[in-house]
């Protein structure tokens, strides 16, 4: 058993992860610092389910629908607050973590209470480099301190965190505090996006997420960094994407003129275009305007909620 003082519960969502799913679980099963294990899965259509109901040591939920990264996670989140975890750590199902990975996390989130998220180092899974997106968080203009810490300092001189404003969850350990504070993800995003809207939250609430260098992950995904956009539909995903994350940001003042300007802006482009006998551009542009009207109340909604300290999307709202 963990410890009762400090109990943690790892989530996991998987869907169509056989794959990497049993080196996952083992690694938190193997880790030095005990930890109970929650899996969210989201209606996999291969053998990941027979291969998690092998293990009579974890949780499993199984819906029978993709409910997306975040609204899956929420359930384990859920979870966790009803039954007095104070910590939980999630973790992709395609990562997988070192023996004593959690415990010093565990050990710097109660050295640094501020901190509502903690994240180790997170390498390809061939254990040679840093993942490419994960490296540009920890550039200088993001990161301050720790390329030049790790150059010019010895190992043991370097500090046990350090604050960014930013960090994908494929590993993340959050308090309880933070759970309480911010709440889980919003369902405004089903995938992608969830993660940079819940560091937003985390600073507006006056906790910090860190790096912490003494520890790593290894994580079996795909180099983003040679993607391209490759045709319009890509575009227009990306764009709404990008809408939702700085609209949504409660950490800068929006208000809904400004979200409806940008609507107007684009619908002006697509008229302008159709005099133009630019057609493609025009459609183009009048989809982008309407996905800007289709999320401009969901993102005002959000922001109204998000502002409020409390375990959002976590709890019943009607009986708090």
């Amino acid at each position: 058993m963990q410890d009762e003082k400090n109990k943690i519960l790892t989530i996991i969502v998987t869907y169509n992860g056989l794959k990497w799913i049993n080196k996952c679980i083992d690694s938190i099963r193997l880790s030095s610092l005990q930890a109970d294990i929650y899996v969210v899965d989201n209606g996999s259509k291969d053998d990941t389910v027979i291969a998690l109901k092998k293990y009579t040591d974890i949780f499993i939920y199984e819906s029978k629908t993709n409910l997306g990264f975040g609204q899956a996670n929420n359930i384990g989140m859920q979870y966790a607050l009803n039954n007095g975890y104070d910590y939980v750590f999630l973790l992709n199902q395609d990562a997988w973590i070192e023996e004593d990975t959690l415990a010093f996390l565990m050990k710097v989130s109660l050295s640094n209470k501020e901190y509502g998220i903690l994240s180790p180092l997170h390498y390809y899974s061939d254990r040679k480099s840093l993942e490419y997106n994960f490296s540009l968080q920890l550039s200088p203009w993001f990161c301050k301190n720790i390329v030049s810490d790790y150059i010019a300092k010895d190992k043991s001189e370097m500090k046990d965190v350090y604050p960014l404003h930013f960090i994908n969850a494929a590993a993340w350990l959050i308090s309880r505090k933070a759970l309480e504070t911010v709440g889980g993800f919003d369902p405004l995003f089903f995938h992608y996006g969830e993660d940079n809207n819940y560091c937003h939250r985390v600073n507006f609430h006056n906790m910090k997420v860190g790096i912490v260098p003494s520890v790593k992950i290894y994580h079996d995904c795909e180099d983003a960094n040679n993607k391209r956009i490759k045709d319009s539909d890509e575009q227009l995903r990306k764009f709404e994407l990008n809408t939702k994350t700085s609209y949504a940001d409660i950490n800068l003042d929006v208000r809904k003129g400004e979200i409806l300007a940008l609507a107007i802006k684009k619908l002006l482009f697509s008229v302008l275009f159709v005099f133009r006998f630019k057609f493609s551009e025009a459609r183009n542009y009048w989809l982008s305007a309407r996905v800007v009207f289709k999320n401009c109340n969901k993102i005002i909604e959000s922001r109204k909620r998000n502002f409020i300290p409390r375990a959002n999307y976590l709890i019943n709202e009607s009986k708090s």
